[in-house]
């Protein structure tokens, strides 16, 4: 299904039955995943609700983790279900207070970022306060734009704006903002990214499975915006593998523009290095350097 009717028709159903229970159970298993194809540390926007429970379990996975409460809060949205909807001050309320909860917790492995799911079901209000948040506090901004045709029009249609240039008007567009997909920016959209050091987070898997689009990756990087890689989550993927998201990365970047385009190191390090970078954790984490975390990952080389 395509990215609008996918959400309306599949998605926000299944987040809005969602319990704590089951909210653990889906952690448990991503988590495993994760871990067993060698990601040590996520950023993860979870639902609007219980994400109390999702924490919980992220600290008991052991993962490195910045998690953000979804926020959702433009009663305009078409077919969002009673229980994803909340109030926009109810939504800024429940996210500081996640903040101040658990920002720093299990030794540091733990962050809070904020997180307004994308430009289609939040308002302005709430998207202008996030903004203001992100500047005065430092906080990290997780936000979805750009995916997919049908949704750049309706931002358009309700903004005014193209996604990033709403963004920047909004006072978003900042070295904090971490935006996931931007498949359809145009030049001037990526001049404000490069401009304010918007980081963008590739998910090729899943902008192939809801048929999105191949995002302009080299284009972004000859701009020196940074890019790291995603899965999106695995409803939307099927598996949390960043090795498939490696080589999708860089084959689809040879289909766009060339072969050589994107090499297999410039994947690697987007997996690494520019995903540190976007968490603001590249003095921490990201490459293997005397004084970092030695978050490590050894690959048998030697077995099927």
């Amino acid at each position: 299904l395509p990215l609008l009717e996918w959400l309306r028709r599949r998605v926000w159903p299944l987040e809005a039955a969602h319990r704590p229970d089951t909210l653990r159970a889906a952690v448990r298993l991503a988590a495993w995943e994760l871990l067993r194809g060698g990601s040590t540390t996520v950023l993860t926007m979870v639902t609007v609700h219980d994400t109390d429970a999702v924490v919980e379990a992220v600290i008991d996975s052991g993962l490195r983790a910045t998690v953000g409460k979804c926020m959702m809060d433009d009663a305009g949205t078409p077919d969002m279900p009673a229980r994803l909807q909340e109030g926009t001050r109810a939504s800024i309320d429940e996210s500081l207070a996640l903040y101040r909860r658990w920002h720093g917790a299990a030794g540091g492995r733990l962050r809070v970022a904020l997180a307004p799911r994308f430009a289609v079901s939040c308002t302005r209000a709430l998207l202008e306060e996030v903004g203001r948040l992100s500047a005065r506090e430092g906080i990290l901004v997780h936000t979805h734009a750009s995916e997919n045709r049908d949704e750049v029009a309706y931002v358009r249609e309700k903004s005014g704006f193209a996604n990033m240039a709403y963004f920047e008007d909004l006072g978003l567009a900042s070295p904090r903002l971490c935006a996931a997909h931007c498949i359809w920016v145009d030049e001037a959209e990526q001049d404000v990214m490069a401009a304010r050091d918007v980081k963008v987070l590739h998910c090729p898997g899943s902008n192939l499975k809801l048929g999105s689009g191949l995002a302009p990756i080299v284009e972004l990087r000859r701009r020196a915006i940074g890019v790291s890689l995603g899965a999106d989550g695995a409803a939307c993927n099927n598996r949390l593998d960043m090795f498939v998201e490696m080589r999708l990365a860089a084959t689809l970047q040879a289909v766009r523009v060339g072969a050589g385009s994107l090499t297999s190191r410039d994947a690697l390090w987007m997996a690494t290095r520019e995903g540190a970078r976007a968490l603001g954790l590249d003095a921490e984490i990201g490459s293997l350097e005397p004084g970092k975390r030695a978050d490590l990952q050894v690959v048998d080389a030697d077995r099927a």
